[in-house]
């Protein structure tokens, strides 16, 4: 899982800006309820006239963060049923969520920050699921709601700009699952080879136009000038073409263009 830790420093960043999670007067995680993780996707055939079965290759979901709060006035007293300021605080948490059903845009997250490490979160997350309020008998309120996103990983938030330009550069993944990169490839095509995966990406010229560079998004398998104009990926190479990750640690890449790597830390 992406975190262990629920009592650390909490925000959703949405479309109605920042909500801020773990502050008093405020939503305050449960940590024995809160959860994340992704779910494997597994499938086999029995194995005809014997016993056993068949493997396929296996895959996982995006990521998906489910968040159980209740609503604390500070360290001592609990906000209750009855209680204005529960109220409030209850319609601008809803007014978050709903605006992350259908967003125009992604760049919404949950971000946390893990004792003694640098910030994480979930990126382009979009609203799940949403539970009505629990009302105990003592009158305690307890929102609970889940927010996924189509990535296999929580990711840092810093991220850092690698050039590859020749042979013999490398990348450093510090997470400690694969990550799949944007690649920015400048000049009118060329090879991108992962050494330490063993692929390939192989872009043919005559795509770049009047553009300035192809940008290629590894988990998408997407390519296209200057990001957003035409559509590049008719000039792959589709016999050796592998829309390859960053393995955990040091990749060694090797390029025939100049590329900029757009890398965050990945963690499962």
């Amino acid at each position: 899982m992406a975190t262990v830790e629920w009592g650390v420093p909490f925000e959703m960043l949405t479309p109605r800006g920042t909500f801020t999670f773990n502050q008093f007067p405020g939503l305050m995680l449960v940590p024995g309820q809160c959860k994340v993780g992704r779910r494997i996707r597994a499938s086999s055939d029995d194995i005809p006239n014997g016993d056993g079965e068949i493997f396929h290759d296996r895959y996982t979901a995006g990521y998906e963060m489910r968040l159980v709060a209740q609503a604390w006035t500070n360290e001592d007293e609990m906000m209750c049923e009855g209680n204005s300021a529960l109220v409030d605080l209850r319609d601008l948490l809803y007014e978050h969520l709903w605006s992350l059903l259908r967003p125009v845009e992604d760049d919404w997250r949950v971000i946390w920050t893990p004792t003694g490490k640098n910030d994480r979160m979930l990126n382009a997350i979009r609203l799940l699921n949403i539970e009505d309020p629990q009302i105990a008998d003592d009158g305690v309120v307890t929102f609970d709601f889940t927010v996924d996103s189509p990535f296999p990983y929580a990711i840092s938030v810093a991220q850092s700009v690698v050039n590859i330009n020749g042979f013999g550069g490398s990348i450093t993944n510090n997470g400690n699952v694969e990550f799949w990169p944007v690649i920015k490839m400048y000049g009118d095509g060329g090879t991108i080879y992962n050494a330490t995966t063993n692929q390939t990406i192989q872009i043919g010229s005559g795509c770049l136009g009047g553009g300035t560079y192809i940008e290629i998004d590894a988990f998408r398998n997407t390519a296209y000038v200057d990001g957003d104009q035409a559509n590049a990926k008719p000039c792959l190479d589709p016999i050796i073409t592998e829309f390859f990750p960053l393995n955990p640690g040091i990749n060694y890449i090797n390029s025939t263009a100049s590329c900029d790597f757009l890398v965050n830390d990945a963690f499962a």
